[in-house]
């Protein structure tokens, strides 16, 4: 019976980190469709006849005509050629079908793994509860784009920062549910080094995260291409007022978080080297520590090269690969599987 729970609760975890994948990639293709000015080409949302896009010259007409009544076509794209609609239409597509996709590939494994009772109790609850926050992300989605489509041909900053943030940590908890099976319904540990600093760290990557994409509303990455000051300045002026709306000092205050994420992973990382963690630990602080020089270099490069779509693209990546370091940090110091091995016998 052991051995069966053992690896139910495996197929499981394989399942679950599938869908961990998915969702990076539609982070991925969000953070494309944002960069290429794609997000507002579709202009309805329709959950089950959207599956599909145009299949003949009459269905796109349709589509293009309805775009062409959006303030976008007609204060920044006027005059767009069918071929040029059409390339900012599939990113916006394809961003929508990987949603949907997402929906169906956790659903059908879901009830699959509720009828085998592969998971039961406490379990099915919490996978609910992704499910709930995925249909909610694809409501907080469409609630973004319309923000875009009334007036002003820009969607709303703080509404592409809830947006984000919920892909964020709907990521987080899946892989941390897919860590959590993996294991085999692992024993809880002792209070130890590091557990405690291990959470305060993902909630400061997790504000970080939002004050990125905070940035990317505000299109705050174009005002000062300059590192490591902002122009000739440590803290540039004009940042006094309506902070939250402020582009100037929404970018100080990104750069600011990155230099304590920064820090805070140097100094756990070397702590890290000074105790008794086991292999997994010390490797997740060195994964950590890896994790986040590249993401500052990538941030820095992104900045002072005005914010091209590819070193975008990977700095948004880089985000996600860092919050998903940092769910395995916590995880794995809170929890031990039953055959944890020391790593001094690994060493």
């Amino acid at each position: 019976m052991e051995e069966e729970n053992e690896a139910s609760a495996r197929q499981v975890a394989r399942w679950l980190f599938v869908c961990a994948f998915f969702i990076a990639v539609m982070v991925v293709v969000g953070g494309l469709t944002r960069l290429t000015g794609s997000g507002l080409s579709i202009t309805e949302w329709d959950l089950v006849m959207g599956t599909l896009p145009p299949m003949n010259d009459g269905q796109w007409e349709e589509v293009f005509a309805q775009y062409q009544k959006s303030p976008e076509y007609r204060l920044v794209n006027a005059g767009m050629s069918m071929a040029e609609f059409q390339s900012i239409f599939w990113w916006e597509y394809v961003h929508r079908l990987i949603g949907r996709t997402v929906g169906f590939v956790f659903l059908l494994p879901f009830l699959y793994f509720v009828i085998r009772r592969k998971v039961r109790g406490a379990q099915v609850w919490k996978l609910l509860v992704l499910f709930v926050l995925g249909g909610l992300q694809g409501v907080l989605g469409w609630y973004m784009v319309k923000s875009g489509l009334v007036k002003d041909p820009h969607v709303s900053h703080f509404r592409l920062t809830a947006h984000l943030s919920l892909a964020f940590l709907l990521f987080g908890a899946t892989l941390w549910q897919a860590l959590h099976f993996r294991d085999g319904c692992p024993r809880k540990v002792e209070e130890g080094p590091f557990r405690r600093a291990s959470i305060a760290l993902l909630f400061l990557v997790m504000f970080q995260v939002a004050l990125g994409a905070m940035v990317a509303g505000l299109k705050a990455g174009y005002m000062f291409n300059t590192f490591p000051k902002m122009g000739e300045y440590w803290v540039p002026p004009g940042m006094g007022h309506s902070v939250l709306m402020n582009g100037i000092a929404i970018q100080f205050i990104h750069r600011v978080t990155a230099y304590l994420v920064l820090m805070a992973i140097g100094v756990m990382w070397w702590q890290s080297r000074r105790v008794s963690l086991n292999l997994r630990q010390r490797r997740g602080f060195e994964f950590l520590l890896l994790v986040v020089m590249i993401q500052f270099v990538l941030g820095v490069f992104t900045l002072i090269f005005y914010v091209p779509v590819s070193l975008a693209t990977l700095h948004q990546f880089g985000a996600l690969v860092l919050l998903g370091g940092c769910v395995y940090v916590c995880h794995v110091l809170r929890f031990s599987p039953q055959h944890e091995r020391s790593c001094e016998s690994l060493a």
